[in-house]
């Protein structure tokens, strides 16, 4: 059996084939403006996306700076709570005196010379016995005058030095308030 060729067949072969090109020809081709407009739209979305990406991670990055600035502001804060603490502390009637007694400087009751009267006796005493107790000496009238103001110069030196500490602090703080500023300022553009 063989096969001879078929007219009709070939013709639907031929049929077929212009069926598929219709087909081909049918479809919608897309004018090279719309293919670029479309490659623009899709470009400006994707850089879109790595734009918005850098500004997360940036203000990650400014949040975790800010809360070291502002543990370091507390910081300085507690310092300068604590130093005022200290020129208060160091300013009160108990210390100044405390710091009197230190210097020598002893305060006329009747307790306190009758205290003075006892060391007396036990200084004589202990001379006899040839023992190296001695007395604490006595204030002259003149310098209780030079006690106190020697006090009063100590209580100005502790005072400055607290005060230049807590300028420090606030310059150091207006510094990173400054320079927070600026970091957002630049992170906004």
């Amino acid at each position: 059996m063989s096969r001879t060729k078929n007219p009709q067949t070939n013709q639907t072969k031929n049929v077929r084939k212009n069926n598929r090109r219709a087909a081909k020809s049918k479809r919608i081709a897309f004018p090279v403006r719309y293919r670029l407009l479309l490659l623009a739209c899709g470009l400006f979305l994707i850089v879109g996306f790595f734009f918005a990406a850098r500004q997360h991670f940036a203000s990650m990055d400014y949040s975790m700076k800010n809360s070291r600035l502002r543990k370091m502001s507390e910081e300085l804060e507690d310092d300068k709570r604590r130093l005022l603490l200290a020129k208060e502390i160091a300013l009160s009637p108990a210390e100044i005196k405390k710091a009197a007694q230190k210097i020598g400087f002893t305060t006329k009751t009747a307790v306190s010379s009758a205290a003075a009267t006892v060391s007396n006796s036990i200084a004589t005493t202990a001379k006899a016995v040839k023992t190296d107790i001695e007395p604490k000496p006595r204030v002259e009238k003149s310098e209780p005058a030079n006690v106190v103001q020697t006090i009063t110069e100590k209580t100005n030196e502790l005072a400055a030095d607290v005060k230049s500490v807590v300028k420090k602090a606030s310059d150091a703080k207006t510094a990173l308030d400054v320079k927070v500023k600026r970091e957002t300022t630049q992170a906004e553009r």
